[in-house]
């Protein structure tokens, strides 16, 4: 059985955190040189390549089971050090301090602080998450290294061994891993009046039309041609319609929150051709309000406050978390487009199964954080549901 001292595993994962032998190096107090001998002396002893020597530096599939191994060993002794501390009168303890909520982590000041990497949306980023982590800054003697991924993505992070934890919407848990709900993030679509003045009088004056008409803004097409939504799409709703062929906002393009609320209204399937495509281009008679639905113009804004923002701003219509659109919506800055069909989102709580107080500490923070500001599961808990990375 292939065996790995602890300055080893130390040293493989300063080098994947910081992504360079140089950084890692320097993290670690020692030379690059030195880095570079201990993964060698690793990948001799494991037969097999564990980091690509790319920049930054990338674990193989390989290195991901060594680094899982590692973060693992890490929190385990962090965890010990403390409860040694406490059994032989130290200042560290699992009872008398830095791994328990309620506790003083002064004095645990002498440990080193363990390093908890996990991933989490950005949407949840953005609004709740952040609350769990401050719960703790006085009770556990943790840094946090927080990985920004789609919630139907994080998952991978965690069978990486590149995280501890995830907030994801996959309730079914990875191998080694434990999921729990967490609750319902609640979205709404919506615009500035102001965006809605430009694409559609009607809504600015908060009244869906039910027989709109849908401007097709298209290259080839006649600048003054105008069609109505329920000649060119006789399946849609046509209160939604024109959403097709105004401006939308994307977190990034892993999103899509805002093209499956626009299909589920509009009753089309699958993922139509994007904007530029061969399959648009090659036939005008083609080019219909469904053809576009799913790829109407869109902004990327790739931070949390930025697209919030830009919804505000009146750049283009997306889905808000309830926590950023309710202040607005009341206050008449923005406008539900569909105020009795909010889209929900599950999201679960997933961790290693490791007997760590410091995780379990972590977990009972999130979780009651999440239960203050979440919607409780729903009984499609378990549901496929749209994705935002957030």
């Amino acid at each position: 059985m292939t065996s790995f001292h602890t300055d080893q595993l130390t040293t493989l994962l300063a080098l994947v955190d910081e992504g360079t032998f140089e950084r890692a190096a320097a993290r670690l107090h020692i030379t690059a040189s030195a880095v570079s001998q201990r993964i060698k002396a690793m990948e001799q002893a494991a037969a097999q390549i564990l980091v690509q020597r790319t920049n930054p530096v990338l674990p193989t599939a390989a290195g991901d089971i060594v680094l899982r191994h590692a973060r693992q060993v890490a929190l385990l002794e962090f965890d010990t050090a403390l409860a040694l501390g406490a059994a032989f009168g130290g200042v560290g303890g699992l009872d008398g301090d830095a791994s328990r909520p309620g506790s003083d982590a002064s004095g645990a000041a002498h440990v080193r602080p363990v390093s908890i990497a996990i991933a989490v949306n950005a949407d949840s980023l953005g609004t709740w998450f952040l609350e769990s982590l401050a719960s703790l800054a006085s009770t556990l003697n943790a840094v946090f290294d927080l990985h920004r991924d789609d919630q139907e993505h994080t998952t991978a992070l965690l069978r990486s061994g590149t995280v501890l934890a995830a907030v994801t919407s996959t309730p079914e848990p990875v191998q080694g891993c434990t999921s729990e709900p967490l609750g319902t993030m609640r979205y709404r679509a919506v615009c500035s009046p102001a965006f809605a003045a430009r694409w559609r009088p009607e809504v600015a004056q908060k009244h869906l039309p039910h027989h709109a008409e849908v401007h097709l803004r298209n290259a080839d097409a006649d600048a003054g041609t105008r069609v109505h939504a329920a000649e060119a799409l006789p399946d849609a709703d046509e209160r939604f319609a024109w959403l097709a062929t105004a401006p939308m906002l994307n977190f990034d393009r892993k999103d899509e929150l805002q093209s499956g609320f626009l299909r589920a209204r509009t009753h089309t399937s699958g993922h139509p051709p994007t904007a530029g495509s061969d399959q648009v281009a090659k036939s005008t008679s083609a080019r219909t309000v469904g053809d576009l639905i799913g790829a109407p113009p869109t902004h990327y804004i790739p931070t949390t406050a930025d697209f919030a923002r830009a919804t505000l701003l009146g750049l283009g219509w997306s889905l808000l978390p309830e926590q950023q659109c309710l202040g607005p919506i009341a206050d008449g800055a923005l406008i539900e487009l569909d105020p009795e069909h909010p889209v929900d989102v599950p999201l679960y709580w997933q961790r290693w199964n490791l007997g760590s107080p410091t995780l379990t500490a972590l977990t009972a923070a999130v979780r009651a954080t999440a239960a203050r500001t979440l919607h409780p599961p729903t009984a499609h808990f378990a549901q496929k549901h749209p994705k935002r990375d957030e």
